[in-house]
């Protein structure tokens, strides 16, 4: 078991996360809402999955408009 886990805030709640493990698929978890990673085959990979968080590439939803060509 990995000692001293930094896990990152659920990305849904921004509850408490933990890692389970149950016959023998460690996964991570909030303690919130019950999101969770889904089974890994290793503790270290099921944090990193729960770590990873996706990049905001749109600042605003004013921005998806800009740039797009009228029909009109």
């Amino acid at each position: 078991m990995m000692e001293n886990t930094d896990l990152l805030p659920c990305p849904l709640c921004g509850g408490e996360a933990r890692v389970h493990i149950a016959t023998d698929t460690p996964r991570v978890y909030c303690t919130v809402c019950r999101c969770n990673t889904g089974g890994y085959k290793t503790e270290e990979a099921a944090v990193s999955a729960w770590n990873k968080r996706a990049e905001t590439v749109i600042e605003s939803p004013k921005e998806l408009g800009e740039g797009l060509e009228s029909d009109d």
